[in-house]
């Protein structure tokens, strides 16, 4: 396989046949416009023209083949010595005969009986202000022709399906969360690459879909050029910070392919095609402005930063490596150029995975620290409330959830007496009674019961399920309290705890407004049971439990003692009251 690509016959304003009698204007070499050879005085712009060369040597027994990634610009006919092979768009000798168009051509030939070849093509560019033919023409045998062309058409659909599995993932990031609009310009910037890929150069588009206008191929491939950095600046834009979104340099850049792009969309195809290299230049400015800035704004720790500023650097060597391809200043029986947005895909998925890898990390530190939160909430609002209330989470609690329940309730006072002339600070007290609580608590909870509210020097707990389990927790309380101030500070105050248990209906529920609510317990019984700890002092006791608690546990093996009788303020009736120490048989009665 190899190149033919100097000394082609030149014809102006001719479609020659085969062994043409005339001479050519002159000879060319390609890729190259055939403006740059005319030395008439004319020099027009467009214009039909022929291309010979006869290829000599050749084995006229193999099947040889010719491969060229993109057809001349605008229409050709291809001939092989006579025979038409191949037509892309058809070539006229006006610019209302002439129908334009553009596809890579693939003809396998056998030469004559000498090893001869003659190759000719029409040609004719209407529309395009420089035209000629700017690719390599590469002969060969045809299973080598056969392996290029396979390979350009493989890799060209491998970048494309690449490209689009990439969008589609774009796409689903963005609607699983639309605030993140930057996961939609890469998305579509990674479409227009892949419509980028399929229409320039090597135009698999025009393969696969041959009645493709070409008025719609043209537009596509502008809207592919000037949409890349557009849409770069864009994500860009939303995904920087304050700083960067109000840089006018960029939004500049980004104003100007906007207008551009949308004023080429609408003009005739002459002047599109004059404005073309104006718009590949900005389409190759703003990138590398883009990675130029964004060195400027990297730090260390930022990765996400780093992975733009590859993958901007990798989209700006496949846009220049497609420059070349334009000013024909590199050729190649292969396009370089789609394996770098190939690349370019890479690179996103890298980037995605690192955002998805940190958007992970930051979801776990904020569920612990939502675990946190909700177990400082549940610290003020206990679990055991939220059950009898029918709720399983704090943020399901709304003002004025509320519910009636029977169950026993304590109310403990601990009073803290100085050994000393002096009273103890609020300082002293407070650490005191905090002690106090940090043993309290535990052992109510062993007992199924919670503590509903704490009030100054007051402990408020209730138990759900059976009046045992509160007996049964103060006996525990009182000892554990009595070891507490017997082996630490004994010598400096004296501990007198009074507690009252009662058993009734209570009504549990939110009360307070909108932005600030309390837990509250209201009942007949809360008035009962705080009467009740004020008469186990009057007695001189740990705790007292009235009728309805005795009444329950009377059958429990229990160490029951009968106070007296006593008088409740708010209760019409007297009450017996009752204490204990221990588990045993029986009742006393005093």
């Amino acid at each position: 396989m190899h190149t033919i690509n100097e000394n082609w016959e030149f014809y102006l304003s001719k479609f020659i046949t085969s062994n043409p009698q005339e001479k050519p204007d002159f000879l060319i070499d390609i890729p190259n416009s055939w403006q740059d050879y005319d030395e008439t005085s004319s020099k027009s712009k467009y214009g039909y023209f022929s291309y010979r060369k006869v290829i000599t040597g050749l084995d006229p027994n193999k099947e040889y083949a010719i491969f060229l990634a993109e057809s001349p610009q605008n229409s050709c006919k291809f001939f092989i010595n006579g025979k038409l092979l191949n037509q892309i768009g058809t070539p006229g000798t006006s610019s209302e005969t002439e129908k334009p168009y553009f596809a890579p051509i693939y003809s396998i030939f056998y030469p004559d009986e000498q090893g001869n070849v003659e190759i000719i093509f029409h040609v004719s560019s209407f529309v395009q202000t420089k035209s000629g033919i700017f690719n390599s023409i590469f002969l060969g045998e045809k299973p080598d022709i056969l392996f290029y062309y396979t390979l350009q058409n493989g890799v060209a659909w491998l970048v494309i399906g690449t490209l689009a599995i990439l969008s589609c993932l774009n796409i689903l990031l963005f609607v699983l969360s639309p605030k993140r609009r930057e996961n939609l310009y890469f998305s579509l910037l990674t479409i227009v690459l892949a419509f980028r890929v399929g229409i320039s150069g090597f135009s698999i588009f025009s393969i696969a879909f041959p009645t493709i206008p070409y008025r719609l191929l043209l537009m596509m491939e502008s809207v592919s050029i000037w949409t890349t950095p557009m849409l770069l600046c864009f994500i860009i834009l939303v995904s920087a910070d304050t700083k960067i979104k109000n840089h006018v340099a960029l939004k500049t850049l980004l104003f100007s392919a906007t207008f551009v792009g949308l004023i080429s969309l609408f003009l005739p195809e002459s002047v599109g095609v004059f404005l073309s290299p104006f718009i590949d230049t900005i389409s190759l400015v703003i990138p590398c402005f883009i990675f130029v800035f964004l060195i400027t704004q990297i730090t260390i720790d930022n990765i996400i930063t780093v992975l733009n500023l590859s993958t901007i650097l990798v989209l700006t060597l496949a846009l220049a490596f497609e420059m070349f391809f334009k000013t024909r200043t590199f050729s190649s029986p292969f396009q370089v150029y789609p394996l770098f947005f190939l690349v370019y895909a890479i690179f996103q998925f890298i980037t995605l995975a690192a955002q998805q890898s940190i958007l992970y990390n930051k979801q776990k530190a904020l569920v612990k620290h939502l675990k946190k939160l909700n177990d400082v909430c549940l610290s003020f609002v206990p679990k055991e409330f939220l059950k009898q209330i029918d709720k399983n989470s704090v943020n399901k609690v709304e003002l004025g959830d509320y519910s009636e329940k029977q169950m026993t309730i304590t109310y403990t006072n601990l009073d803290f007496i100085s050994k000393w002339e002096t009273d103890l600070s609020s300082e002293q007290e407070y650490t005191l009674f905090s002690n106090c609580v940090s043993i309290i608590y535990p052992i109510i909870k062993k007992y199924n019961g919670y503590i509903a509210k704490i009030i100054s020097e007051d402990i408020v707990a209730l138990f759900p399920n059976h009046p045992s389990d509160a007996i049964n927790c103060n006996l525990e309380i009182s000892e554990m309290l009595s070891n507490y101030t017997n082996q630490e500070i004994n010598d400096y105050f004296t501990l007198k705890k009074s507690t009252g248990v009662h058993y009734g209906n209570l009504l549990l529920g939110t009360i307070g407004e909108e932005h600030r609510l309390n837990d509250t317990v209201i009942s007949e019984a809360v008035n009962v049971v705080s009467r009740l700890s004020d008469v186990a002092k009057t007695y001189n006791v740990d705790f007292v439990f009235s009728d309805e608690v005795f009444n329950i546990i009377r059958e429990n093996k229990f160490d029951f003692a009968q106070l007296g009788i006593t008088t409740i303020k708010g209760k019409s009736q007297p009450l017996s009251i009752y204490t204990c120490t221990k588990k045993q048989t029986g009742v006393k009665n005093d």
